[in-house]
């Protein structure tokens, strides 16, 4: 057996005809079934296993790793992900088995989670001033992991603010060289040394002005429990955090730029 799960598949495939059933559940046997009753097998694995199994398919499912793959014989499964919930494919000879799915484990009671578009530069809703947040419910957790999906959505993104997903609540999250979290009602408190820099709004992907910018700011504010949050950053992660505060208070980082400038900038829009 190899060292990970996602091989455990692969060794099987060596030793015994294709699968047909397999079943994982907390504390529950782990069975897989063969072509003939004669060859089927039971074992037992404690819920440290079953944990280490769903923190790995959890890596892959982040990492944006396809859920299907193939085995050491060449026939199609899906690896073992984060949730339990089982849907049906089928092995090269066309037999139907059962896998655990890739997709985002969600508390009972809550809606699945995903991307959502961005907002385009030239919407009035970039233009509203966003409310102060006073409950810290599951819908302010969905909006959370829906900014985060979004923001690891695509190659480069930096932070993503709640107007740019058409709500307006003071809320943003941010991922950058290995920092990443949100804010919700932050406040922010910057340097008065500052940089001069390019900088982008993913609402106008692709378009590039160099801006001024303080080069250190203090974030203070709460997570989406409810619990104190200080971010202290500077350089590059300052400017992205003042970049979404802007977008809290209805403001675009072209309001920043000089009459002329910006001008050239809402040009290439």
């Amino acid at each position: 057996m190899r060292g990970s799960f996602l091989g455990f598949q692969g060794c099987l495939e060596r030793r015994r005809p294709p699968l047909r059933t397999l079943t994982i559940g907390d504390g529950a046997p782990v069975k897989w079934v063969a072509r003939t009753k004669q060859e089927t097998h039971t074992t037992h694995r404690r819920n440290a296993d079953l944990t280490a199994i769903r923190a790995s398919a959890g890596r892959a499912f982040r990492s944006g790793v396809a859920s299907e793959t193939r085995t050491a014989a060449g026939r199609p499964w899906l690896a073992p992900g984060i949730c339990q919930k089982k849907q049906e494919t089928r092995t090269a000879a066309g037999r139907p088995w059962l896998a655990l799915c890739i997709c985002p484990q969600k508390r009972r009671g809550e809606r699945a989670v995903t991307a959502h578009q961005i907002v385009p530069f030239t919407d009035p809703a970039l233009r509203t001033v966003a409310q102060h947040v006073t409950t810290f419910d599951k819908e302010l957790r969905e909006l959370v992991k829906s900014l985060t999906l979004t923001l690891r959505a695509g190659a480069g993104r930096a932070g993503l603010a709640a107007p740019q997903l058409g709500v307006p609540l003071r809320v943003f999250a941010f991922s950058l060289d290995g920092r990443a979290g949100h804010i919700v009602n932050p406040r922010l408190e910057t340097s008065e040394r500052t940089v001069v820099a390019d900088e982008a709004c993913l609402s106008a992907a692709g378009i590039w002005w160099p801006l001024e910018r303080s080069f250190s700011v203090t974030a203070r504010g709460r997570d989406m429990f409810g619990k104190p949050v200080t971010v202290r950053a500077v350089g590059l992660l300052a400017r992205v955090l003042q970049h979404e505060a802007d977008h809290l208070d209805g403001m675009l980082f072209s309001d920043r730029l000089a009459p002329e400038e910006r001008e050239k900038f809402l040009a290439q829009v």
